[in-house]
């Protein structure tokens, strides 16, 4: 009687009332994502969740309750004396466990992190282990359901918490795969069972220690610089040094216009996607075409920051020059010219201030404001941006900026169309028909952005640009991890490290100086112009791309292949394929 009697018990208050607790979790999680705009992955697992647990409560129950009628078990035995629980060795354990992915994201974030956001990052989530792990389950009047909850809080949060490294593991976007989800939820629950025996307990705790302490370490441990950066000063570039030695001939304002993921029409046919009408508006105002060129970097930054050092070298931080302290910049300074940055977010000066003499936006300190929310969705995904301003406050603002500049100017300005895939690495059906939809809109801006700028500064030098590829191919992202090099084509190629650029030279002198085949070329090119001196081209980088991985290991050199199906054979072909 008493075996049985332990046992209904037993199913009450270690099975169903956890049950419970963990399906309100799910039902508080369900109903206060949509009002902070957290749907995502951790939306969709938590929903299928919510509907297992009530199917677990229904059987849980009606089997309690055919015991109790089959064995005639009496209802007194449900009483108890209520009494706070204290806390245990195992449960500081289980409050740790969560925090685990939380510390690996400072860890893999602290270059873009104050220590001011981190310690919001990471005391929120603190804050909710405490809740779930400590509060709620001391507050449940008995030590066998408290050690319950505690178990069932901590995969729970664990689970929400580490789903981001999920989606990047698993390439998840929106949504992920259920059955995955389950093994490690149940997995971690299985795990944390550790925490209430009595003989795994000092076991358990110290595990999650030591896993603690490998990740502080980790974080404070300096990242390996990357194989491309010099350790000379930037002081010491030669196109600085050339420019701060010799007189310019030339003083145009400069207008660098980047439109993000935008790629010539070798590439885009190559997408089924005629944008002759675009380049014929530009051909129209007067811009030369350099239909063959491409990025030695694959991303905005591993681009950008070259284009404006002139080099393959970051000097530092990768972004110093794209926040304004690179060589372009520091040699126009010398020559009096006022720096602008103008951007729709603050992607480029995360982690570092911006030097422009002008930027938009200004820097926003709340970092923590976008990690959290990414944290809580499930999903980092690209599109989750510091200080994001709509399109139409980031026009206005723009032209505010151009009516009000005067004297010398370079104005480098990143529009964020049409932009490339979502980068979960795994294609939407439709990724094409999104892309060609952005470009449309792309077109639109770079028009204005165009007429607006020759109407008021004719004798600019205009510089219109992609930085990279749209990534529709493939995985849409870097296939180093998925496809053998020798799966990679020359599309491929070309859908991450292709660009667009146009120039509009005030004058047809420029003829004898733009000589360009990599986007890190142009600056060259635009000081040969300006001081009328062909050496200027001689401090090119090299042509050669990096971050090869992007393509599993596949080089270009000189505009050449190397390696992939295309090995040996020219980047750009006449049929663009």
């Amino acid at each position: 009687m008493k075996k049985r009697i332990f046992t209904t018990n037993q199913l009450l208050h270690t099975i169903i009332f956890p049950l419970i607790a963990l399906a309100v979790y799910c039902a508080i999680f369900l109903l206060v994502s949509p009002l902070f705009d957290l749907l995502g992955v951790n939306y969709h697992f938590v929903g299928n969740l919510l509907r297992l647990i009530l199917l677990l409560i229904v059987i849980s129950a009606l089997l309690m309750v055919a015991v109790i009628i089959i064995k005639k078990v009496p209802l007194s035995i449900f009483k108890s004396v209520y009494k706070v629980q204290k806390i245990n060795a195992g449960s500081i354990g289980l409050l740790l466990l969560p925090m685990l992915p939380i510390l690996q994201y400072l860890s893999a974030n602290r270059e873009i992190l104050s220590i001011s956001n981190a310690a919001v990052i990471f005391s929120v989530f603190l804050l909710i282990a405490i809740l779930l792990v400590f509060i709620i389950p001391s507050l449940s009047g008995r030590p066998d359901t408290a050690a319950a909850l505690s178990v069932v809080g901590a995969a729970f949060t664990f689970t929400l918490n580490a789903m981001a490294q999920l989606s990047r593991t698993f390439f998840w976007y929106e949504k992920g795969m259920l059955m995955i989800q389950l093994v490690v939820f149940i997995g971690v629950l299985a795990f944390c069972l550790l925490a209430v025996l009595k003989k795994s307990k000092g076991i358990f705790t110290v595990i999650i220690i030591s896993l603690l302490l490998v990740n502080c370490v980790s974080a404070f441990l300096p990242k390996t610089a990357p194989a491309t950066e010099s350790t000379r000063s930037i002081v010491d570039d030669p196109v600085l040094l050339k420019a701060r030695t010799e007189v310019p001939t030339h003083e145009p304002n400069i207008y660098l216009l980047v439109y993000d993921a935008y790629v010539g029409s070798k590439t885009m046919s190559a997408y089924g996607i005629d944008n002759s009408p675009q380049e014929a508006f530009l051909q129209q105002n007067g811009f030369k075409f350099y239909p063959n060129t491409y990025s030695i970097g694959a991303t905005s930054i591993d681009t950008m920051s070259r284009v404006l050092n002139a080099s393959v070298d970051f000097y530092g931080n990768t972004r110093r020059a794209v926040a304004g302290d690179g060589v372009v910049q520091e040699a126009l300074h010398h020559n009096g010219y006022e720096t602008y940055g103008i951007f729709q977010n603050t992607f480029f000066f995360r982690g570092i201030e911006s030097t422009y003499d002008v930027s938009f936006p200004t820097e926003d300190t709340a970092t923590y404001a976008t990690i959290i929310p990414a944290i809580l969705i499930g999903e980092f995904r690209f599109d989750f941006e510091y200080n994001q301003i709509s399109l139409q406050d980031f026009n206005l603002a723009k032209y505010e900026l151009f009516e009000s500049m005067t004297g010398k100017r370079f104005i480098y300005m990143h529009t964020y169309l049409p932009s490339h895939s979502q980068n979960s690495g795994a294609c939407l059906v439709n990724e094409t028909e999104l892309y060609q939809q952005r470009l449309t809109e792309a077109n639109f801006q770079m028009q204005q952005d165009v007429n607006f700028i020759i109407g008021k500064d004719p004798g600019a030098i205009v510089i219109i640009a992609g930085d990279h590829g749209p990534y529709l191919t493939k995985n849409c992202t870097a296939t180093g991890k998925v496809y053998d090099i020798s799966e990679v084509s020359r599309l491929d190629i070309q859908d991450r490290y292709a660009t667009f650029l146009a120039i509009r030279w005030p004058d047809g002198s420029y003829v004898e100086y733009d000589d360009i085949t990599v986007l890190q070329d142009v600056f060259p090119a635009v000081f040969a112009y300006m001081y009328e001196d062909k050496s200027f081209l001689d401090l090119q980088p090299v042509p050669n791309t990096h971050e090869n991985d992007t393509v599993s290991g596949v080089e270009v050199r000189n505009g050449i292949i190397f390696g992939g199906i295309n090995d040996r054979e020219p980047l750009f072909v006449n049929s663009g394929e």
